[in-house]
């Protein structure tokens, strides 16, 4: 159990370790319908690829912090040998996988080039890679420090085998977190003065942040156009983290039985635009992000439950999305 970062909100909540498997860090202690298991089973990992692959899904981003097998500050270190796992049993059923490159300890502009040139050297080769690698909380490291390094192959060597894409909390930070700082006057759509290929949203908490507010989505996709970015918005089927952060009930999202999974799914920005020229521009979204598969602590799953109101509903309705 996390506590609030405020030691007086803190002292009114419980603390202390949810234990597997008498109890589990999800809504109301639900568990999975395969039960309870490990991401290093080579044989739930497969499983769990050919359900995705099944549904329509062509591809998974894996958390992953860093060369040094780092870990934020709630866990253990991460084995390294889970993103093989992931990549092993995503080339048997056609996915693909990208990066989720978390927070870890010291992570600065240059160990994330430096992590960079580890995933490019050890797993390009695979077919299962795609070379997206999203930078979450990309917005704690200064701009200028990210133009210090990203647009440089010198310091990046492996900079042009990646897409990487940011973060966003609002529309505005494409302006002022993601292209080249306003000291350059140039084209920030010319490859060497960007940095960052795309942007992202992550949350699946509606209104959560102005990004992931979806009467915002327009927006962004309109700016991601201006600097040739691609843009990656981010759906789920609710949010309820309040087993692991009791304080933040605030942030809760029913997942309404599938109805909020379906109405984010529709407000997202679709086709082609109509320009004043009477040409077509299409819109810079070229595939969606789930959050998540199986986030069970964040209640932001839409793996199979236990739960016979819920069980496969929402495998089942991403059956019905079309892009």
């Amino acid at each position: 159990i996390l506590p609030h970062w405020d030691p007086k909100i803190a002292k009114k909540y419980p603390t202390g370790i949810i234990q597997a498997p008498d109890h589990v860090a999800s809504p109301n202690g639900i568990k999975p319908k395969r039960g309870l298991y490990s991401s290093l089973d080579p044989k739930i990992m497969s499983q769990q690829m050919k359900e995705l692959k099944d549904v329509g899904v062509t591809g998974c981003i894996t958390s992953w912090w860093g060369r040094n097998s780092h870990h934020d500050d709630n866990g253990p270190p991460t084995d390294p040998d889970a993103i093989k796992i992931a990549f092993q049993a995503a080339e048997l059923h056609d996915i693909k996988i990208s990066i989720h490159l978390e927070p870890y300890k010291e992570r600065t502009a240059k160990s994330v080039c430096d992590d960079i040139t580890y995933l490019v050297e050890n797993y390009s080769s695979s077919s299962a890679w795609d070379n997206r690698i999203y930078i979450y909380d990309s917005y704690i490291t200064d701009v200028h420090e990210w133009d210090q390094y990203l647009p440089s192959d010198k310091h990046c060597p492996k900079r042009e085998d990646v897409q990487l894409i940011a973060l966003i909390l609002e529309p505005k930070d494409i302006e002022t977190k993601v292209v080249a700082p306003k000291k350059y006057n140039v084209d920030v759509n010319q490859r060497q003065h960007k940095l960052f290929d795309g942007v992202y949203t992550y949350f699946a908490a509606k209104d959560f942040t102005k990004a992931s507010t979806p009467s915002n989505w327009p927006e962004i996709d309109s700016l991601a156009q201006k600097y040739n970015l691609s843009y990656v918005p981010c759906i789920g089927p609710g949010y309820d983290d309040t087993t692991i952060r009791p304080w933040n009930a605030k942030n809760k999202r029913d997942r309404q039985h599938g109805l909020y999974f379906r109405n984010m799914w529709d407000s997202i920005p679709r086709g082609v635009k109509k320009e004043s020229d009477g040409s077509y521009k299409k819109n810079s979204i070229d595939l969606v992000a789930i959050t998540s598969f199986n986030e069970w602590a964040e209640g932001t799953m839409i793996e199979a439950t236990e739960d016979e109101n819920e069980g496969e509903l929402y495998m089942n309705i991403l059956k019905e999305f079309q892009w």
